[in-house]
């Protein structure tokens, strides 16, 4: 997939095909990638969908740690050395 080659459709159809997965794997608990990757394979090459679906797994993995969160204690704690440590 070129990027000069992307078309208003095909970024509807991708955004679709992840919007759907995201509402299936809420309402059955199946994974996103088992239902967006095939459908997205339908108009891209199967490694073009895989490479697709790390985009949105990448945002819902890196949530947890945006600039907001970063005073949480549980984050602050993992992040430091104030996690107690065993030293015997």
């Amino acid at each position: 997939m070129d990027l000069n080659t992307i078309d208003i459709g095909l970024l509807v159809f991708v955004l679709a095909a992840i919007s759907l997965g995201g509402l299936f794997k809420g309402m059955t608990g199946l994974g996103l990638p088992m239902f967006a990757v095939p459908v997205l394979a339908v108009v891209t090459s199967v490694e073009e969908a895989v490479v697709l679906m790390i985009i949105p797994g990448l945002g819902t993995n890196l949530w947890p740690e945006s600039p907001h969160r970063l005073l949480r204690p549980t984050t602050m704690a993992a992040r430091s050395h104030l996690l107690p440590t065993r030293s015997w």
